[in-house]
């Protein structure tokens, strides 16, 4: 799981154009167009009333299925630019625990990611985080088995 973001991250690091993703002085990189297929309706995403600042943003993940889902502490955080979604180019490695947590059925988990080591404070624009998540199998998870999910929220 965290291989393939990093592996996504650095090829994005790679292949990147510098744009601006706000009209203020600092600019954010932004890498490569989104790829993602985004699935809200297995596992979903929601910003906690009022926990959203430039810097960070209390979650919550929530379970709408029969079935048990597990995820890590990885995610990115993507930026809309004339309509189209671009990964941020983070300003300092993306490097995350490799735990599993556990999400049952049919409920729910908050969780709060602060995002300003990845990616510094986050100027105004619009912005969507993306994590993955996976059934629980008993065997090796593969590629093919995550599902990638978001949220978007805007900072002014």
């Amino acid at each position: 799981m965290v291989k393939n973001l990093l592996r996504i991250l650095l090829t994005g690091l790679f292949c990147f154009t510098l744009l601006g993703c706000t009209n203020e002085n600092k600019l954010i990189n932004l890498g490569e167009k989104s790829k993602y297929v985004l699935n809200n309706n297995l596992v979903s995403l929601n910003i906690k009333v009022k926990s959203l600042t430039n810097s960070k943003a209390t979650l919550n993940l929530v379970n709408h299925t029969n079935e048990t889902y597990i995820y890590g502490d990885a995610y990115l955080i993507e930026c809309q630019k004339d309509g189209i979604w671009y990964k941020i180019i983070p300003i300092n490695d993306m490097n995350f625990n490799m735990i599993a947590y556990v999400l049952k059925p049919k409920k729910s988990k908050e969780i709060t990611i602060d995002w300003e080591y990845h990616y510094g404070k986050l100027n105004p624009g619009k912005y969507r985080i993306i994590k993955d998540v996976s059934l629980d199998l008993d065997r090796v998870t593969e590629a093919s088995d995550y599902v990638y999910i978001s949220v978007e929220f805007e900072i002014k």
